[in-house]
Order: C-alpha cells, then structure tokens, then sequence
C-alpha cells in the first residue's frame, strides 16, 4: 500500500488534478528525467560488480545454476527499466 501511495505522490506534481500544483511543461521534463536517473547509481553499482554485492548471497549452492555475477546483472536489468514506473524510495 505504501509503494502506492508513494507512488502517487511521485506523480502528482506532473498529473495531480489540481493544474495550480502542477509543474510548468519544462519543469515536468526535468522532474521525469531526474526521476529516471536516480535508479540508474545502484542498478549500475550491481551490473558492474566483480564480486557478490552481498557477502551472506555468495554461497555455493544457486537456485537456478547461474553465478552470482549474472544474477545480480539480471537484477540490475530489471531495477533500470522498472524503476522509472515506481518511487525512488
């Protein structure tokens, strides 16, 4: 509940029903662009990674057969393109 009302929140000054609350055109731009930028440190953090992120998640045995490496590519994959749709929280 709360990553939607976060997420309304995020999404209020460039679609809120009250026009005297919303950002100007060129201000929205810039709100969006920064919103997507923001998630892009940590997705870029773990797809560059050499070693496991996480020291407790480097264990010998995989769920799926794939290294730790790969995992946490998927991973940031998925936080660089879902991201921008959710809160920076």
């Amino acid at each position: 509940m709360s990553y939607f009302l976060l997420g309304m929140l995020m999404w209020f000054p460039v679609l809120g029903p009250l026009k005297e609350l919303q950002m100007s055109e060129m201000g929205k731009m810039i709100y969006l662009f920064l919103m997507s930028i923001i998630p892009t440190v940590p997705a870029g953090w773990l797809a560059f990674a050499g070693d496991a992120v996480y020291r407790s998640y480097d264990i010998p045995y995989r769920m799926w057969g794939m290294s730790v490496q790969q995992d946490q590519q998927i991973a940031a994959a998925i936080w660089s393109t879902a991201a921008p749709t959710r809160p920076a929280t």
